[in-house]
């Protein structure tokens, strides 16, 4: 499985990568072709492949028919209307996330994709265990445009069932980011209901780092009530912990996450591990996990994208054996 953050062109903002990235790597139609590149390599190619602000035209006019020429069918929503977008500007040129799948190995059985804000108010029914303040979590959600694309697959050689789940995490706010993933674990709490015995996956770009709530959570399965990013978005919670009802508490990082010098996105505002294969242990072997630049190279440039990578952010590719 394959998940990368593309940079959308929209967001190659000048005060952020002007100061270092020269003209012609600023280029969509430079970084396009590196991209299609990189994501067709052999060494990249994977049976599912997820990407993070695709951008909503490129993906009908360009990511669809190549991978369709590849023996990919793949599905995509768009985020929502930013508050910033103004009104004469293509809404087609926002981004949102996608997930493609090789139609070899995978047959689909059920896609199911929504702004996150919108499962909430319409949707959300609390699986947690404990009463939380709707009005408030809502108010915060509301304002935010993040979205979530879950696929249900079957595995052809295996018969087995697994629910991909891609989503991108807003990019500040500790909380902001914890809500949102507390709505997805529910939505994906729910399909899995549905699948006994299917195993998930859940990558994406979660904009959080080892040391945030985000991936307490999912790492340990359970968070403190009293935690100062929940605690107050709960009632009267009668418990220690608010617990993960999904359980994929393994991620492709685990053997590997102290070392000082890896990292997925790597700017000259930002370095560190914001992206992440989550899987369960029980459902799944990692037999093999591809990300990470040499150290030499790394410390020879001033952050990405640059001529040889095309986004700020580096695909992770992991090999998994099905349990």
């Amino acid at each position: 499985v394959l998940s990368f953050n593309v940079l959308n062109q929209s967001y190659m903002w000048p005060q952020v990568y002007n100061s270092y990235v020269a003209k012609e790597y600023r280029s969509w139609d430079y970084r396009l072709s590196l991209l299609q590149n990189t994501v067709t390599n052999p060494q990249f190619q994977s049976g599912i492949m997820c990407f993070q602000e695709m951008e909503s035209k490129s993906f009908k006019q360009i990511w669809k028919p190549m991978f369709r020429q590849l023996g990919y069918d793949g599905e995509f929503i768009r985020k929502g209307t930013p508050g910033y977008w103004h009104d004469s500007k293509d809404a087609e040129l926002i981004d949102g996330v996608s997930v493609f799948y090789d139609k070899s190995q995978f047959e689909l059985i059920e896609c199911e994709k929504f702004k996150i804000a919108d499962y909430f108010n319409d949707t959300f029914e609390n699986d947690y265990g404990m009463a939380m303040d709707r009005t408030a979590i809502g108010e915060i959600l509301n304002s935010k445009n993040q979205v979530e694309l879950i696929m249900v697959l079957r595995h052809l050689f295996t018969d087995k069932i697994i629910v991909v789940s891609n989503t991108h995490l807003y990019w500040k706010l500790s909380d902001i980011k914890l809500l949102q993933l507390i709505v997805i674990l529910q939505a994906l709490n729910r399909v899995q209901k549905r699948y006994p015995n299917s195993k998930v996956l859940f990558m994406g770009d979660f904009n959080s780092s080892p040391q945030s709530s985000v991936y307490k959570f999912l790492k340990n399965d359970k968070i403190e009530t009293c935690h100062p990013d929940i605690a107050p978005f709960l009632v009267h919670p009668d418990k220690e912990f608010i617990e993960n009802p999904v359980r994929s508490q393994s991620n492709v990082f685990d053997s590997i996450i102290a070392e000082n010098d890896l990292f997925t996105c790597f700017t000259q505002h930002l370095f560190g591990i914001f992206d992440y294969i989550w899987f369960n242990s029980r459902d799944f072997r990692l037999t093999g996990f591809l990300s990470g630049v040499d150290t030499s190279y790394m410390k020879s440039i001033s952050g990405l994208p640059n001529r040889d990578y095309p986004s700020d952010h580096i695909p992770l590719v992991a090999e998994f054996e099905i349990l």
